[in-house]
């Protein structure tokens, strides 16, 4: 079967992002407000799309009514989206939305004469309506002091910290309860994406009385109403510089504040504002810091800073490093103050002239080559030098390590001719639109069989990796290369055994193994070289390597070696020093046999040293916007540490490579929210647990660790391997 067969090209474009969003509006302190007459005070619906720049324990007002002495309105407060009136919390997000990078669309609508009192407001996001819970009951035909003759405010109130956030396509309906499907769509694979609001421009009947449509076109008048209904804002503090083209369907990358400064003294500070387009250093070394969007592995790529503040001498200007890097020693790139170029913390280029106060800087990347030059207003500055390593890159950030410290800005004015700038618009096509083709998870009950895979199983390689919830139990692990009826147990080790489990076209018959009842998790692969998957077997006898061919198109990242005839399961993972490996039963430290494992673009072979016997080895290798296999060093802070990713992950392996805990396997099919904490591990047989020590939030573009104490974001572990699988590619990515 052909690759294109495995996964149709789109026949227009790539993808479907849905209706284009030109324009938004930033708000960091400025806001909109109008007077508005009597309106309906039992039904509303808002709706627009929000790029989320601040998450802190402040309570900030998305949109307000009837400004007073208690706070009424919808508001974002540490990361949960409430509804608030008449000086109560009617509802509240269960999970939270503390992702920077990505945006998502919010629906909240109010109707207080319904007969049940969970349906009388609820916040849908991203299409889909989520869980919430009840502070105070919201009485049955409550009247709202939305639809009171008050003042209305976006962005602010009264009560209220001022709301930082890029918005788009704001829309107030008065009177009408929504659909979500009035303002978005999922499209083919299975991502929420825009739809122009059929009522544009109609005025009262599309929009009720005090109903308005703001889509920031007119940079000279950001309060212009366009739904017809002539209900106009007024600014305060919002000039033309707020309107942006970072909207839904062209999200730029920013700064990064959820990802802590690399290799500082641990003493500086970070401030970020200008929808993070803008970072200020402290009065201490404070690192580098990191854009939100890792540098595509094809293409050239352009980042340009404006240098705005520089309050002494000494420190560097931008930086492109290699994902992973926990200090200078690492593969980084370095564009000094004094002008001079290093690489791997060692000056490679001197004698230039140094960076001034408002210097444009671009630096420039042939991820392909691995070459990195840079301009200074526009004209070259050194020579280009290269980036060792084999990882992904990312764009960094103004540090001058100096005691007044200093600020610069992004810049997205003046691209060049062959190199593009880091936009959702401008990354390259994901290889697989939709994951679910290749990756996907299943929660079924009562030892239910799994009847809908999106592939035939019996036509298509297929691993499949299952596990008990509510009971202890083993994992099992099956696969069509063996057949049907052969599992082994990642909880024990690699021997097979016999198992209850079949192949069937439309996914798996469990039998009446009690391993498949109850409430029960699957995970399924699905081999390609479009997926960078294969499952290979080998016959080895100790003393002598052997040598196999593989077919998950280009070198193995990371693999299971999985001994049939019994034995601990090693994990091969490229982040692990040459010669380490992992064990995916129970859990310890990385051992070290030097020559185990190896491969190339179409072999792998096993070292002499693994006894004789028959082995099973799943392999992979990271494909762009759909699986990584990558790590990051623990700093034991509760602001975790953060692994960038291209993809919102669905499901994360994690194993610290320098402390004797499991494996953790964590997915957002079981936690549809943030942060995730009911964690398995596919080393133990332990029944599904809700641990809040060790949280993580699945965002946009990464994992971000919530917790100090948790075994994976501890210190001094400064490599902790993460093996990971898409939701959505990070061209498409929403915020979860």
């Amino acid at each position: 079967m052909t690759l294109i067969f495995d996964n149709p090209t789109p026949a227009i474009g790539c993808g479907d992002p849905g209706d284009p969003i030109p324009f938004s509006c930033l708000f960091a302190g400025g806001s909109l407000a109008r007077v508005m007459g009597a309106g309906d005070r039992k039904t509303c619906s808002v709706h627009t799309w929000l790029k989320i720049v601040t998450i802190d324990g402040a309570r900030r007002a998305i949109i307000s009514a009837n400004q007073g002495s208690t706070t009424r309105g919808a508001i974002l407060y540490d990361g949960n989206i409430e509804f608030h009136d008449n000086g109560s919390v009617y509802r509240s997000t269960s999970g939270t939305y503390k992702d920077t990078a990505g945006w998502m669309s919010l629906l909240w609508r109010k109707k207080s004469d319904l007969a049940i009192e969970a349906e009388r407001v609820e916040f849908l996001i991203n299409g889909i309506l989520v869980s919430t819970e009840t502070a105070t009951t919201l009485e049955l035909n409550a009247q709202s002091q939305f639809g009171t003759a008050s003042e209305m405010r976006i962005g602010d109130s009264s009560q209220d910290s001022p709301f930082q956030a890029y918005m788009a396509e704001l829309v107030f309906l008065d009177g009408i309860y929504a659909d979500p499907t009035d303002f978005g769509r999922f499209n083919t694979y299975g991502q929420w994406v825009n739809k122009s609001f059929v009522g544009k421009g109609q005025g009262v009947v599309a929009y009720g009385t005090n109903g308005f449509h703001l889509d920031f076109a007119d940079p000279m008048d950001l309060g212009k109403d366009v739904s017809g209904t002539g209900n106009h804002f007024t600014a305060t503090g919002l000039t033309i510089d707020n309107q942006t083209t970072d909207t839904p369907t062209n999200n730029l990358s920013t700064f990064n504040p959820l990802a802590r400064p690399i290799g500082g003294n641990g003493l500086g500070v970070f401030s970020f504002d200008k929808g993070n387009t803008r970072v200020s250093t402290s009065t201490q070394f404070t690192g580098i810091m990191s854009q939100t969007m890792l540098i595509p592995t094809t293409g050239r790529w352009v980042s340009a800073c404006h240098v705005e503040n520089i309050a002494g001498a000494g420190g560097w200007a931008v930086a492109v490093f290699e994902q992973g890097i926990t200090g200078f020693g690492g593969n980084v790139v370095l564009l000094e103050m004094s002008g001079s170029i290093s690489v791997s913390n060692a000056v490679v280029q001197s004698g230039l002239a140094a960076i001034a106060v408002d210097d444009i800087i671009e630096t420039f990347v042939d991820p392909e080559n691995r070459q990195i030059h840079f301009h200074v207003n526009g004209n070259p500055h050194g020579t280009p030098v290269s980036i060792a390593g084999s990882g992904r890159l990312l764009f960094g950030s103004i540090d001058f390590r100096d005691s007044a410290g200093g600020s610069g800005r992004l810049d997205y004015s003046t691209p060049r001719d062959g190199y593009r700038f880091l936009t959702s618009s401008n990354l390259p096509c994901p290889d697989i639109l939709n994951p679910d083709d290749y990756f996907t998870v299943r929660l079924t009950g009562a030892g239910a069989d799994v009847t809908d895979l999106p592939w035939d199983p019996t036509i298509h390689k297929t691993l499949v990796m299952s596990k008990r919830r509510d009971v202890l139990s083993d994992w099992r692990v099956s696969d069509t290369v063996r057949g049907n009826n052969l599992a082994w147990r990642s909880t024990i080790g690699g021997l097979e055994i016999p198992a209850s489990l079949t192949f069937t076209p439309g996914g798996i018959d469990v039998g009446a193994d009690t391993e498949y009842q109850g409430w029960r998790l699957d995970y399924f692969w699905r081999a390609s070289p479009k997926s960078g998957f294969d499952i290979v077997e080998i016959d080895h006898v100790t003393g002598t390597p052997t040598t196999v061919p593989h077919a998950v198109g280009g070198v193995i990242d990371y693999a299971w070696l999985v001994p049939l005839d019994g034995g601990d399961i090693r994990v091969f993972h490229r982040s692990l020093p040459a010669g380490q490996f992992l064990r995916l039963n129970g859990g310890s430290v990385a051992g070290t046999d030097a020559g185990w494992f190896a491969s190339t673009a179409i072999n792998l072979t096993i070292g002499a040293s693994m006894p004789t016997g028959r082995y099973s080895l799943p392999v992979w290798r990271a494909v762009s916007q759909f699986s990584a296999f990558v790590s990051y060093g623990g700093n034991s802070l509760v602001d975790g540490a953060f692994c960038p990713l291209d993809f919102l992950p669905r499901m994360a392996l994690i194993k610290t490579s320098q402390a004797p805990n499991p494996h953790y396997a964590l997915d957002t099919d079981r936690a549809p929210g943030n942060p995730i904490t009911n964690e398995l591990q596919p080393g133990t047989n332990g029944t599904e647990n809700t641990i809040t020590i060790d949280s993580v939030d699945f965002v946009s573009n990464g994992l971000k660790q919530r917790s100090s104490t948790s075994e994976n974001n501890t210190t001094p572990n400064t490599i902790i391997p993460v093996a990971a699988w898409a939701k959505t590619p990070g061209k498409f990515a929403r915020v979860r």
